[in-house]
């Protein structure tokens, strides 16, 4: 470091900043974390609770957290304040899954946690989150309590694994077009656990010791252990305290209940709708309004987290571009880069919508899920176009996304009316485009 006592000042600098920011700062600051990886969640988190020391950093670890303090806090300074050149650029290809021994243990903190009902709790946790439980051998397998097992030729009951099934979706996370589902953990309540301790302020659970088990999504864990890329990208975790006969009743009542959505299934398929969504979603070409505004699922989209559901984007592009004839990679990145051009430019034209989908939902069916047969559709006819930004402006000037018969269409999300509505605007806009064409 730049001085002897550089080390000691920023860490005191640190303590102080956590000590006296707002929690909103806090999140901002841990959202840097997420993105860069370079330090794990549960030791953020311990730093911000105060129950890590800072001095047990090491040098690359206290010039991340620099670097993510110096990205939300413009007055706390910037990591060349503290660090040589030659140093940083060693830190930034520093790999805490290399570089770093130290694994985690109890006590866990999760965060974001929602309380469900008496014991029964829902949080985000990040494939690096849980590849990291998996390396510290804290989340544990016990076969009477998994979906798959068997006998042994000795009458032994093992968990069935399928380890091309765990590599298929690491490979399907790596390349980043996994669609994120549940994953359930249970803590047994044997007699030889704590109680975990929810707090609702902090929407914090902790867990100070026990075995956690993967009731549900073992391939999924395991899968997450053999990724090395997209590891900040999150699985749902229904988190339980149940005994062992409680977890089979739980699951009893869930294998037998709760089918698999079609339209969820329809979504895991390889199509190439679907690698075309996923390659905009990763295009830095993209407007980041609509790509962070794309949900994997409708809980997502029941709960505010985006306005664009993934599937109904990859239906809407493969009805109006017949995209299964798309046989050749450069048709479908031709249709990809269209695509992003033109979103790109009707973001522009609905930003403040797109901006505030939260509040424009209430009266307007511009940011509807299903909105985008319309918007697609309109890219259809006017592509190739050489004033198609004239036309698709005066498009969307003329729509009126505040009728309220038509928006009620959507909100009731009767498909077979807005197909209609789709229908019938394809055909006003052929015609209007034929007209200006032979004007």
């Amino acid at each position: 470091m730049k001085a002897s006592d550089s080390r000691e000042h920023l860490i005191t600098k640190i303590e102080n900043l956590v000590l006296n920011s707002s929690p909103d700062k806090i999140n901002k600051i841990e959202e840097e974390v997420r993105h860069d990886g370079k330090i794990s969640l549960g030791s953020f988190l311990r730093i911000v609770s105060g129950r890590a020391d800072l001095d047990e950093l090491s040098d690359a670890e206290l010039y991340w957290l620099t670097f993510a303090i110096s990205k939300v806090s413009k007055g706390f300074g910037v990591p060349e304040d503290y660090f040589e050149d030659v140093e940083i650029q060693n830190y930034k290809y520093y790999d805490p899954q290399t570089d770093n021994n130290k694994k985690i243990g109890y006590p866990l903190v999760f965060r974001n946690v929602s309380k469900l009902a008496d014991n029964q709790y829902m949080f985000p946790l990040s494939v690096r989150e849980i590849k990291e439980l998996k390396s510290a051998n804290l989340l544990q397998i016990i076969p009477e309590l998994q979906r798959n097992h068997k006998k042994d030729k000795y009458g032994d009951l093992k968990t069935k694994v399928n380890r091309q099934t765990a590599q298929q979706i690491s490979n399907l996370i790596n390349e980043g077009s996994f669609f994120y589902n549940g994953i359930r953990f249970n803590l047994m309540d044997d007699g030889d656990s704590d109680i975990p301790v929810y707090d609702e302020e902090a929407k914090t659970l902790t867990v100070s010791n026990g075995i956690i088990i993967v009731p549900d999504g073992n391939h999924r864990t395991i899968s997450c252990e053999l990724a090395n890329k997209h590891l900040d990208d999150c699985f749902g975790v229904f988190f339980t305290y149940f005994s062992p006969q409680k977890t089979r009743e739980l699951l009893n009542q869930e294998w037998t209940t709760v089918p698999i959505p079609k339209r969820h299934r329809e979504a895991m398929k390889p199509t190439v709708a679907n690698k075309i969504v996923d390659s905009i979603m990763r295009s830095s070409d993209a407007d980041e309004i609509y790509v962070k505004g794309i949900v994997k699922d409708g809980m997502e989209l029941r709960a505010n987290n985006g306005f664009i559901l993934y599937i109904e984007l990859a239906t809407a592009i493969s009805r109006y571009y017949d995209t299964d004839n798309l046989t050749f990679k450069a048709q479908q990145d031709e249709l990809r880069d269209w695509l992003i051009t033109y979103m790109n430019y009707l973001t522009m034209l609905l930003h403040d919508d797109f901006m505030n989908y939260k509040k424009a939902k209430r009266t307007s069916w511009s940011v509807h899920y299903m909105a985008w047969h319309y918007y697609i559709m309109i890219s259809r006819y006017i592509k190739g176009d050489d004033n198609w930004r004239e036309e698709l402006k005066r498009i969307i000037a003329e729509t009126d996304f505040l009728d309220q018969e038509v928006r009620e269409f959507f909100v009731k999300n009767n498909r077979r009316k807005v197909y209609e509505f789709c229908n019938e605007k394809e055909e006003q806009l052929c015609t209007t485009l034929n007209k200006n064409k032979l004007s």
